[in-house]
């Protein structure tokens, strides 16, 4: 070996020393595995519509921000079609651009908003009721959030699903936990990021992000992410009965194509399959309404949050599956022995009368106030004539509240975290409409 080649093979050598060491540094062999396998995915099979690697390159643009800089990952929301709340609205009656809207807050018992579980402590009082939003990360920086926990990024080592990459998740939280319009708004959200870009969640995403989300401490995994074009998997299904064994509610989306039936995950029989109504309790007409359908809940302009900070206006089967998480959230508080696994046969057995006896399967809408009467009947905790009357003068001097401010919005401090959000002027905070 002459003295060139030994020379040669010593730099080749200590170029690779050097890549595995920086380059190739654990955290970026992840990015790169996960980089190559995203490719895959979402490359289009032969004949099939789409481009190939669309969501592949945002990915990539993710790994190279989180390898250089150690950058978590971005939003783009792009595909924003949604009516901006300008001004503050009430439960009933309310409108936007000249159309009804669903505000899912409801008057139902629940801790108010000064007892909110701290995000750092267990065992606080009231019992902390924790909810996995398994989609697109969600804005944890939004001032109307409430608590989200630290959760997973499945497609980024540098993102803790605290993150929303296309919107969707936020959205979905915000149904649940938004301080001023949340329906169950004293939960902890736990996000698990599975979303690529084009919106495609692999089944084997899915899988991991149950089984995680369960050993991570949730009472109630809301699956906004149904496929109907696709057929069921044995890991994803499996992920499923792990988790219900464990006490968890599945709750997930039937989808939003009326000619197709319910997609997977909400077609397995482990989850409750939620299709949508609009404000005046009939269908929508993007609802699935075939196969595995289990409930009907308010889908169709919903009041919710955009992670640029906004209140706005959505719809979807995606929305109407967060309503129902906050149902069985606040079955919890009712009952705090009940599982969340529990409170979803609860929900099975009540079976609301059918309103479209002539569908298949027949299915009703869910009726919030009578589910939480049947929870707190069972351990005697639902409030007396007396609590109930006195609730209403506090509720009537609120509104009283609100309506004596000058409608604009104020900065105050979340309870639980410390962070600004928006109230209405004067400053006292959203009023508890959970009660």
């Amino acid at each position: 070996m002459t003295h060139a080649t030994r020379s040669l093979r010593h730099a080749s050598i200590a170029l690779r020393a050097r890549l595995r060491r920086g380059v190739l540094a654990p955290r970026v062999r992840r990015a790169v595995a996960l980089g190559v396998l995203a490719g895959l995915l979402t490359s289009p099979l032969p004949g099939a519509d789409g481009t190939v690697g669309t969501a592949a390159g945002s990915l990539a643009q993710e790994w190279v921000a989180c390898a250089v800089d150690g950058a978590p990952p971005e939003g783009t929301w792009q595909q924003a079609e949604i009516s901006r709340v300008e001004q503050p609205l009430e439960h009933e009656g309310s409108a936007v651009d000249g159309l009804p809207v669903v505000v899912p807050q409801q008057r139902m018992p629940a801790p108010p908003l000064t007892q909110l579980p701290q995000p750092d402590r267990d065992g606080s009082v009231p019992r902390p009721v924790r909810v996995a939003v398994i989609d697109s990360g969600v804005a944890a920086d939004h001032p109307e959030v409430g608590v989200v926990r630290p959760g997973l990024d499945l497609l980024n080592p540098c993102g803790d699903g605290r993150q929303d990459v296309t919107g969707h998740g936020t959205t979905v939280a915000g149904v649940i936990a938004s301080t001023s319009y949340g329906a169950a708004p004293a939960v902890e959200i736990i996000p698990v990021r599975t979303a690529l870009d084009n919106g495609l969640h692999p089944p084997s995403f899915s899988a991991a992000a149950v089984v995680w989300a369960t050993h991570a401490g949730a009472d109630i995994i809301t699956m906004s992410l149904t496929n109907q074009r696709r057929g069921p998997s044995l890991l994803e299904q499996r992920a499923m009965q792990h988790a219900r064994a464990n006490g968890v509610a599945l709750v997930a989306a039937a989808g939003n194509d009326p000619s197709r039936p319910a997609g997977y995950p909400a077609a397995y029989p482990e989850t409750l399959s939620v299709t949508s109504v609009d404000p005046d309790g009939e269908l929508s007409l993007f609802a699935a309404r075939q196969g595995a359908v289990d409930v009907a809940a308010p889908g169709s302009r919903v009041v919710t949050l955009w992670p640029d900070g906004s209140v706005r206006t959505a719809s979807g089967t995606s929305l109407a599956t967060p309503v129902v998480a906050s149902t069985i959230a606040q079955m919890l508080w009712a009952d705090p022995s009940l599982t969340g696994a529990g409170a979803v046969e609860m929900l099975r057995a009540h079976d609301p009368e059918p309103r479209w006896p002539a569908l298949n399967p027949s299915f009703g809408v869910l009726d919030v106030q009578q589910v939480l009467q049947m929870a707190c009947e069972t351990v005697g905790s639902c409030p007396s004539a007396e609590d109930a009357e006195r609730e209403a003068v506090e509720q009537a001097l609120d509104e009283t509240d609100r309506d004596g401010g000058d409608g604009t919005w104020a900065a105050s401090e979340h309870p639980a975290t410390g962070t600004p959000r928006s109230t209405l002027g004067g400053g006292a905070g959203p009023p508890n409409l959970m009660r």
